[in-house]
């Protein structure tokens, strides 16, 4: 009878600690208008008592009802973790930041409110408003089995394209004087993908590629 009193105390316990989290989103850099964008890295923080060792931290799509890992076995007393919002990630206003238990993934807890993802910037630069200038262009869109790329005025020294999950899938690096090159995207899957170019001077292009099967 004691072993089955001291059983039942131990499940009421275990059932009553709750993980209780308060996120905390705060972007690198201070305050963003417009929102926040692929690729930009924030910090999600949380407080309070967390009834876990570990988490995992992601990112809710409300819009389209999906769900992001973007950090798994997170310290949990640590209290904090920057993560990068994927590349790849659609325009929604309904985002929310998750930590859920590694082990035990259905306690979890979102972040107060919703968040905005905006349009990636079409061209990003570096230093100055010359982003203006360059030009990046990638044909056909939809892609089947291979991706045309052009660009003017500058030179590019990398090529990359990156899946939903930010990996990289094809890279290349094109002649030092050529203005155009072909990805042969055969082994791709259907999906979004993003090209992410770099020029000789460290300014990076992204552009979205779909690719059908």
């Amino acid at each position: 009878m004691k072993r089955i009193i001291i059983a039942v105390a131990i499940l009421i316990a275990a059932a009553i600690q709750p993980l209780r989290l308060r996120g905390e989103i705060t972007p690198s850099g201070g305050e963003i208008k417009g929102g926040y964008r692929p690729g930009m890295t924030v910090n999600v923080t949380w407080d309070g008592v967390l009834a876990a060792q570990y988490v995992d931290v992601c990112i809710w799509d409300g819009d389209r009802g999906q769900l992001t890992i973007l950090a798994t076995r997170v310290i949990a007393s640590v209290g904090v973790y920057p993560v990068t919002i994927p590349i790849a990630s659609m325009p929604g206003v309904h985002y929310r930041f998750v930590v859920r238990d590694s082990d035990v993934p259905q306690k979890a807890e979102f972040s107060p409110g919703f968040i905005r993802v905006s349009n990636i910037q079409p061209i990003v630069a570096s230093t100055d408003e010359e982003h203006d200038q360059l030009k990046l262009v990638c044909s056909p869109l939809p892609a089947h089995e291979r991706v045309d790329v052009q660009w003017n005025g500058i030179r590019i020294k990398q090529l990359e394209l990156r899946d939903a999950s930010d990996r990289v899938v094809l890279d290349m690096t094109p002649h030092d004087n050529s203005t155009a090159c072909t990805l042969n995207i055969t082994a791709c899957a259907t999906g979004l993908y993003v090209l992410r170019a770099t020029t000789a001077d460290d300014d990076v292009l992204l552009r979205r590629v779909v690719v059908l099967r």
